[in-house]
C-alpha cells in the first residue's frame, strides 16, 4: 500500500520549492543532529534518528532517481564535510548509497517491465568494450597491482554507471529537468557555504563541505553553463528570468571566488567556442542569442576584475603568477613535470603501456594512488595507443553526434538543450586535460549518457505531443 501523505501535501507547491525544501531541510537535519551527537552518548537515539532519517530519505530518492542520480554525482563533492563524517557511520559510502538505490531502480523498473533497455548506440558502447578490455588486460602486467585493480573496480562501476544511468533515467524532458534543479541547489548550496566559511575561517582558496576548491570550479562552472544556455533562453517569463539571474550570480561569483584558474579559464573558452560554432553567413536569431552571451559575460568578466578585485584575489593572483613565474608557478610546473613522464612513458612502451596504475610507479616508484593530471596521457601511458585511440573515439562520436543533432534540431528549446549538454561537453573536456584520473571526471562522462539519451527525450516528447492532440480530436 503507497504512502499518500507527503504527494497530498505538497501537492500545489511548485517542484523548485519541493526540491529546495528537500535538500535544505537534509543539510540542516545533519547539521543539528551532528552537534547532538557531540552532547550525547545514547546509542540507541543516533540509530533511532538514523532510521526515521533513512526510512524518509530512501523513500524520496527512490521516487526521483533523477535526484539520487544528481546527488551520487556530486557526492564527492560534499561527503567529506565534518557533519556528516560525525553523523554517518564510518563504513558508509554516500556514492554507493546513491548509486545503489539509481541502480536498484533500474533493475525494478525493467523487471516490472515499466520500462524498456533503451538501445545503446554502436558507437558508444563499441570502444568501451574496448577500452575496459585494454584496461582488464593490462592488469596482468601492471608494476601498481594495489592501485591499478581500485582504478579498474571503479571504472566497471562508479564511472560506468555514470555514462550508461542516463539513457535509463531521462526517459522525458521533466525527469531530466529535476536532475538540472538538483545541481542548481546543490551547486548554490556549495556557493553559500563557502562564503560563510571564509568569513569563519580566511584562506587563499575557498572550498565547501569538506571539498577542494577545484570541486566548487567545476560545480559552479556547470551550473553557469546550465542556466545560460537553458533556463534562462527557454524561458520568457520575466519573473523565471529574475530568479535565474539571481542562481547565475550566485554560481558564476563561486566561480570566480574559489580561486581555481582552469574552471574559469575552461569556461570562458567554451563560451568562444560556442559563439564560433553559431556564426554563419546567415546568423539566426537561437545563433545571435549565443555570440551575445559570449560577448556579455566576457566583458562582465573584466569588469568584474577591473572594478572588484577583492573577492576574487586568490584567482587574479594566480593568472598574473601564470604569466609572470617560470614554468608558470609550482602548480604548472608539478604538472608539466607529469606530462613530460607521461610522454616519455608512452614512448618507451607506445604499444601495451605501463599497466593501469602503473604511472605512480614508474614516476614515484610506489604503488599507490598518482596519475598524469592528464586524462589523455594517463590512459595512453598506462594503457597504450589503442587504449587511447579507443578513448578518442568513444568521446569524438559523442561531440560529433552533438553537433549533427544541433544542425537537425532548430527549434528553440530543443535547440538550447543540444547546445547546453555541448557546452557542459567542452567544459569538463578542457578540465579532464589538467586535473584528476579518469574516475574524477565523472561529472565529464556524465554529459556522454546524457547526450545519447536526448534523442529518447526528443521521441517521448514528440509521442506525448501526438496523443494529446488525438484526445483532443
Amino acid at each position: 500500500m503507497k504512502i499518500k501523505i507527503l504527494p497530498s501535501i505538497y501537492k500545489n507547491i511548485n517542484f523548485w520549492c519541493k526540491l529546495s525544501l528537500l535538500i535544505f531541510g537534509i543539510f540542516i537535519t545533519v547539521f543539528v543532529m551532528s552537534d547532538i551527537l557531540k552532547y550525547t552518548k545514547i546509542p540507541t537515539l543516533y540509530i533511532l534518528l538514523c532510521a526515521i532519517l533513512g526510512i524518509i530519505l530512501i523513500s524520496i530518492f527512490y521516487h526521483f532517481p533523477e535526484i539520487s542520480f544528481a546527488l551520487f554525482l556530486t557526492s564527492g563533492f560534499f561527503k567529506a564535510d565534518p557533519k556528516l563524517q560525525n553523523f554517518l557511520p564510518k563504513f558508509f559510502d554516500l556514492t554507493i548509497f546513491f548509486g545503489t538505490i539509481v541502480i536498484l531502480f533500474i533493475l525494478y523498473k525493467i523487471l516490472k517491465k515499466k520500462l524498456k533497455i533503451p538501445k545503446i548506440p554502436s558507437k558508444l558502447f563499441l570502444p568501451y568494450i574496448i577500452l575496459v578490455v585494454l584496461i582488464f588486460i593490462s592488469l596482468f602486467y601492471t608494476q601498481a597491482p594495489i592501485y591499478g585493480w581500485d582504478k579498474f573496480l571503479r571504472f566497471i562501476t562508479i564511472t560506468t554507471l555514470t555514462i550508461f544511468a542516463p539513457m535509463f533515467l531521462f526517459v522525458d524532458i521533466k525527469k531530466f529537468h529535476r536532475f538540472l534543479y538538483t545541481l542548481v541547489v546543490i551547486s548554490s548550496l556549495m556557493v553559500i557555504n563557502s562564503i560563510i566559511s571564509s568569513f569563519k575561517t580566511p584562506t587563499m582558496f575557498h572550498t565547501a563541505f569538506g571539498s577542494d576548491y577545484l570541486a566548487l570550479g567545476y560545480i559552479t562552472g556547470i551550473v553557469s553553463l546550465i542556466i545560460i544556455y537553458y533556463f534562462l533562453l527557454r524561458n520568457d517569463s520575466l519573473k523565471m528570468k529574475f530568479l535565474w539571474f539571481l542562481f547565475l550570480g550566485l554560481n558564476f561569483f563561486g566561480l570566480l571566488y574559489n580561486g581555481g584558474r582552469a574552471p574559469v579559464i575552461a569556461f570562458f573558452v567554451t563560451i568562444i567556442i560556442l559563439a564560433v560554432l553559431s556564426l554563419a553567413p546567415k546568423i539566426k536569431i537561437n545563433q545571435f542569442k549565443i555570440i551575445k552571451i559570449a560577448s556579455c559575460l566576457v566583458l562582465l568578466g573584466i569588469v568584474l576584475f577591473i572594478f572588484t578585485p577583492q573577492p576574487f584575489s586568490t584567482l587574479f593572483n594566480r593568472i598574473k603568477v601564470f604569466f609572470t613565474q617560470e614554468e608558470g608557478g609550482r602548480s604548472v610546473a608539478v604538472r608539466l613535470d607529469r606530462y613530460n613522464s607521461a610522454i616519455k612513458a608512452f614512448t618507451e612502451k607506445p604499444v601495451r603501456g605501463l599497466g593501469l596504475g602503473g604511472f605512480s610507479v614508474y614516476h614515484l616508484n610506489l604503488d599507490q594512488r598518482y596519475y598524469p593530471h592528464n586524462m589523455f596521457l594517463e590512459i595512453g601511458s598506462e594503457v597504450g595507443i589503442i587504449g587511447l585511440t579507443a578513448l578518442l573515439f568513444l568521446l569524438g562520436f559523442c561531440f560529433f553526434y552533438l553537433l549533427k543533432l544541433r544542425k537537425k534540431y532548430k527549434r528553440q528549446e530543443k535547440y538550447y538543450l543540444i547546445i547546453t549538454i555541448l557546452s557542459l561537453f567542452i567544459f569538463m573536456f578542457l578540465n579532464s586535460c589538467v586535473s584528476g584520473d579518469i574516475n574524477d571526471n565523472r561529472t565529464f562522462f556524465v554529459w556522454i549518457g546524457v547526450a545519447y539519451a536526448l534523442n529518447n527525450i526528443f521521441i517521448y516528447s514528440r509521442n506525448q505531443k501526438l496523443n494529446n492532440f488525438r484526445k483532443i480530436q
